[in-house]
C-alpha cells in the first residue's frame, strides 16, 4: 500500500483511483462495507482502490482534549486498509485551511484537480467541508461536472442498529465486547509493550505482564477483569485473563493493564504485543485480603477459559 499526504502535486501514477472516503476509525463494518462498494469499481473498471481519511481526525483538530478515544493506533488502521485490499491511502491534514474549506471547493479541488479521483464512494450520512454542509448529492453533482462517479452506501446494521464508531465505544464503556465486536467484525484490539511491573501478581501465583498501550490516546474498557489474547512476536495467540483497573486491594493510584497467560511462564519485558478482548468476566471491585483475592482470580480464570474455548481465534486479517 502506498501512501500520499497531501493532495497537491500527486504523483501521475497515483491519480485515477477508486477510493472510499471517510475517517475509518476502526475500520468497523460499516467501513468495511465502503470499502468493499469501492473495490468492486475498481475490479470492474480496472482501477487501484484507494482510501481518502483524514489526520489529525476533525473531531479531535475541533476537540483534542474532549474528543472521543481512538479505536486502535494509526499503524493497525493502516494494516486493516492493507488486508482489505486498499493500494493507495490518501491521508488530507485536516487543518485550519480545511476546514475553512467549503464543501463544493474540497469535492473539486482536493477530489478531483488534487487526487484525480474517478469513483467515490461514502457512507449516505458521511458530511464534510465547511460546517458539515457537503453530503453525497453534493459530491455526485460535483462529480458529474468534474468527472468522477459516486456511491452512497446505507448504513450497514449489526443486531438491529447502524454500525458506527460510537455503538463500539459504548458497547466497550459498558464491557459488552460481544457486541463491539459484532461492530467491528473482529475482536477488539490495541497494541502495547509490555513494561516493567511490582511483580505482585507472580507472589499469588498468577504472574502476568503489565502492558502499556502504544498510541495516543487508544480507547480501553470499562474497568474489570476480561477474557483476553496476547499475539506474542512470533504471531501466536495465547490465551490468558486481563485485569484493567487500579487494584484497590494494593491501593492502587494508578490504572493497570495486566495480562495473566493460561499455562505458560515467559518473559515478555519489553516486547511490543497485540490484546484481543474476546469477553467480559466481572467488574473490578475490593476483596477482604489477599486469600480473598486469589480465590476470586482462579474464579476469574476459569471464566475466561470458558469464554476462550467458544471463541474462535482472532483472524490474521479482517475481512469484507
Amino acid at each position: 500500500m502506498r501512501i500520499v499526504r497531501g493532495y497537491r502535486r500527486v504523483p501521475a501514477e497515483m491519480r485515477g483511483a477508486a477510493v472510499a472516503l471517510g475517517n475509518f476509525d476502526g475500520v468497523h463494518r460499516g467501513h468495511q462495507a465502503v470499502i468493499a462498494a469501492a473495490r468492486r469499481d475498481a475490479t470492474e473498471r480496472g482501477r487501484a482502490l484507494g482510501v481518502v481519511t483524514f489526520r489529525p481526525h476533525p473531531r479531535e483538530f475541533f476537540d483534542p482534549i474532549g474528543a472521543p478515544e481512538r479505536l486502535g493506533g494509526f499503524r493497525m488502521r493502516m494494516e486493516r486498509l492493507r488486508a482489505l485490499g486498499v493500494e493507495r491511502l490518501f491521508i488530507v491534514p485536516f487543518n485550519d485551511a480545511l476546514r475553512r474549506m467549503s464543501a463544493e471547493t474540497f469535492a473539486r479541488d482536493v477530489l478531483a484537480h488534487g487526487l484525480g479521483v474517478r469513483h467515490v464512494v461514502v457512507g449516505d450520512s458521511f458530511r464534510f467541508g465547511h460546517r458539515r454542509q457537503g453530503d453525497a448529492a453534493l459530491l455526485a453533482r460535483v462529480g458529474r461536472e468534474v468527472g468522477y462517479g459516486v456511491e452512497a452506501l446505507p448504513p450497514v446494521e449489526v443486531e438491529g442498529a447502524p454500525a458506527s464508531s460510537t455503538r463500539i465505544r459504548q458497547a466497550l464503556a459498558d464491557g459488552d465486547v460481544p457486541l463491539a465486536n459484532a461492530v467491528l467484525g473482529r475482536p477488539y484490539q490495541l497494541d502495547a509493550l509490555v513494561v516493567e511491573g511490582d511483580r505482585i501478581g507472580r507472589t499469588l501465583g498468577y504472574p502476568t505482564a503489565n502492558l502499556r498501550a502504544i498510541g495516543r490516546r487508544i480507547l480501553l474498557p470499562r474497568t474489570g477483569v476480561y477474557a483476553v489474547r496476547l499475539r506474542l512476536a512470533d504471531g501466536e495467540w495465547a490465551d490468558g485473563a486481563a485485569s484493567l483497573g487500579w487494584r484497590p486491594v494494593f491501593d492502587g493510584q494508578d490504572l493497570r493493564l495486566e495480562v495473566h497467560l493460561f499455562d505458560r511462564d515467559v518473559d515478555l519485558y519489553g516486547v511490543r504485543v497485540r490484546l484481543a478482548w474476546h469477553g467480559f468476566v466481572r467488574d473490578e471491585r475490593n476483596f477482604d485480603g489477599v486469600d480473598a483475592l486469589k480465590t476470586q482470580m482462579a474464579a476469574d480464570c476459569d471464566e475466561a477459559r470458558h469464554i476462550l474455548r467458544h471463541t474462535p481465534q482472532p483472524d490474521a486479517a479482517p475481512s469484507a
